[in-house]
Formats: structure tokens, C-alpha cells, sequence
């Protein structure tokens, strides 16, 4: 597919940003030529900015999907406490986030706005979490703008500060589902997964990008069916990356790595997110995310203490940072090295 036009439009106030006036030319494939930070990325693993590896922070991503009840939210609870002398902290001395993909129809609102109010980042996953397979563009608009306007009422945020989602499923809706996202002012989307089905695979994981160009198949980042055909300059896509299980089996989600037998220990979830951990660590410092559902720590009973305990073990390194999708787009957009990561604002306590 060859595109071969101007395209104008405003950015608004999303996450952030500024209103700027944008004019972008796109033509062919695309490269470096015509696709540059801060608006444009192309699908690619090097790293933004050109740095070099030791300059960059390895930045963890730790995402969370569906309804906030009480049966799980004393998980949340307990991995983000609200007394700051208890939390997992980043290398400047503030508390590390997450970010919660909230789907509406059981999710008690109160307890997301203690997430929200407590620094974690709040995004729309649609609101009755059904199957998008089935759903037209005006769906989607009701889905996930509804969504958006629920949650930014309930934490009494703006609703442009509402302004990721995730599909339920991961399961893409094709352009009806982009369109929606551009034309709402959302920031990203966060449903594509791709990488190798192989562990043995030498290739660096992927950064984020943008949707200027649309994703192909043969580019491994967007395996789905009803991947967006055409281009939308606004939405950045942050990707899931597939992890492999201690035995090497793949999958697109972090609980949906299997564990073999039933005595799976602390021990064992702790090097499978390290294993998974340092394949971004050491090639590119592509962000490394930790997505996933809170039945994870009923259905896997030592999964919840190996996971506080990793997050433990890496916030001790100075070159680690647990942040929210947007704070590390906000670095993506605006690369600098590591000894200057304290000047982006949203980092900042």
C-alpha cells in the first residue's frame, strides 16, 4: 500500500501534550526520512534517538486488564500501598506505577480512583468487555469512548487524560476500531502482540510506533486478524511482545505463559520474568511489559510474591524505572540519556 498525500491535523491536549500544528507527507514505506520523533515511528527495534544501550533507562511496563472489584483489589493494594515508605520506587525516589486497562460493568469506581489518586494511570478496556469481533464502528465508539467518559467521572480527571486502551481479547477491530481512537484524541492503543513464535529467535524486541504507516504481518508485530488498513498519524501503538515460558513455549500475555506441574514456587515465576527481562535488558532496552489479569495470583498461588519480589529486585537497579504506557511515551517521544531522565516532567514525583 503506497500513500501519497498531505495530511493536516491538531494535536490535542492528550496526555500532556501541547496543541501543535502538525504537516506530515507520507509516501512509500517507511523510513527515517520521513518519519521522525516526536510525531512519527516507524516499526523498528533500534533505539530512539540513536543512544547507546548504557544510556538508556530499561523502562518496565506493568499492566493490569479488566474490572477492579473487591476480590482483587487487595492485590493492587498491596503492591502499590499507599504509605510511601512501603512502595517499589523508582531511581529519583518516586513511587513506581502501573497502569490499569479497566473494563466497566462489575469494576468498583472507587477503588479506581484510589489507583488513580495514588499515581497509576487509568485506561479505557472497553465496557462490557464483550467480543469486538462482533462490533461495528458505532460499538467501538460506545465501547471505549463510553469507557473513557466513565472512568475520567469517576477519578474526576479530564477525559483526555483517559486516553489509552487495550481491546478486550486483544482482538482488533480493524479500521473501525483506529478511526474511533483518532477521532476521539486518544494517545495509543496497546492491543497489537507479535514477536517471535520461537525463543531461539535473534531479534531484538520492538519499540513502540506510530500508525502512520500500517503495521504488516510480515513486520511481526500485528498477528491478528482486522489489522488497520490505513493510517492514522495521531495513535501511537505500544505492542505487546511475546515471553516465553521456562519451557519456551511463547505467548502474547505474561500470565499466558504456562508453568508445568502443579508446584510451581516463587523461585520459578521469578526466572521466567527474568529470562523475559533480560532479553530486553541486554539487546535493546525495549520496554519490558508485565501484562496481566489479577486471576493470575489465584490461578497460579506463588505468582503474586514472585512478582512483588522481581519488581523488588529490579527497582535496586539505577537504570531501571517502573513507569506508566504514557510516561514512557512521553521518553520515546523525547529520548535523552539516562543522567537526564529526572527532567521529563511526568517522571518527576
Amino acid at each position: 500500500m503506497c500513500f501519497n498525500f498531505f495530511i493536516f491535523f491538531f494535536i490535542n491536549d492528550r496526555c500532556f501534550q501541547r496543541p501543535t500544528l502538525a504537516i506530515l507527507f507520507l509516501t512509500g514505506t517507511c523510513n527515517s526520512n520521513n518519519c521522525q520523533l516526536p510525531q512519527c515511528r516507524c516499526v523498528g527495534t533500534d533505539i530512539p534517538g540513536g543512544l547507546d544501550l548504557a544510556e538508556v533507562p530499561q523502562m518496565v511496563l506493568v499492566t493490569f486488564d479488566d474490572y477492579v472489584t473487591r476480590a482483587n483489589f487487595h492485590f493492587y493494594d498491596d503492591l502499590f500501598p499507599r504509605a510511601l515508605s512501603d512502595v517499589v520506587k523508582n531511581p529519583n525516589g518516586c513511587p513506581a506505577t502501573a497502569t490499569f486497562f479497566v473494563s466497566g460493568t462489575h469494576t468498583n469506581m472507587t477503588m479506581v480512583k484510589t489507583l488513580a489518586d495514588r499515581g497509576h494511570e487509568i485506561a479505557s478496556h472497553s465496557h462490557t468487555h464483550g467480543s469486538p469481533g462482533t462490533w461495528s464502528r458505532q460499538d467501538w465508539d460506545r465501547e471505549i469512548q463510553g469507557m473513557r467518559q466513565n472512568l475520567a467521572h469517576a477519578c474526576q480527571l479530564p477525559a483526555q487524560k483517559v486516553c489509552g486502551m487495550r481491546a478486550p481479547f486483544l482482538e482488533l477491530g480493524g479500521d473501525d476500531q483506529f478511526s474511533v481512537l483518532q477521532d476521539r484524541g486518544f494517545l495509543y492503543d496497546s492491543s497489537m502482540f507479535g514477536g517471535s513464535i520461537t525463543e531461539d529467535s535473534s531479534a531484538p524486541p520492538l519499540w513502540p510506533f506510530t500508525l502512520h504507516y500500517p503495521p504488516s504481518t510480515s513486520q511481526t508485530v500485528c498477528d491478528q486478524s482486522r489489522c488497520p488498513g490505513r493510517s492514522y498519524p495521531q495513535i501511537w501503538e505500544v505492542p505487546l511482545i511475546r515471553q516465553y515460558a521456562l519451557d519456551g513455549r511463547s505467548c502474547a500475555m505474561t500470565d499466558g505463559c504456562p508453568f508445568a506441574g502443579d508446584d510451581v514456587s516463587k523461585d520459578d515465576v521469578k526466572r521466567y520474568l527474568r529470562k523475559n527481562f533480560d532479553r530486553h535488558y541486554n539487546r535493546n532496552r525495549a520496554p519490558f511489559m508485565i501484562s496481566l489479569h489479577a486471576t493470575w495470583f489465584t490461578n497460579v498461588p506463588q505468582s503474586y510474591q514472585g512478582l512483588q519480589e522481581f519488581l523488588q529486585e529490579v527497582s535496586s537497579r539505577s537504570d531501571v524505572w517502573q513507569v506508566t504506557l504514557t510516561q514512557m511515551l512521553d521518553w520515546v517521544r523525547h529520548p535523552v540519556p539516562l543522567s537526564r531522565v529526572g527532567e521529563i516532567p511526568s517522571w518527576q514525583c
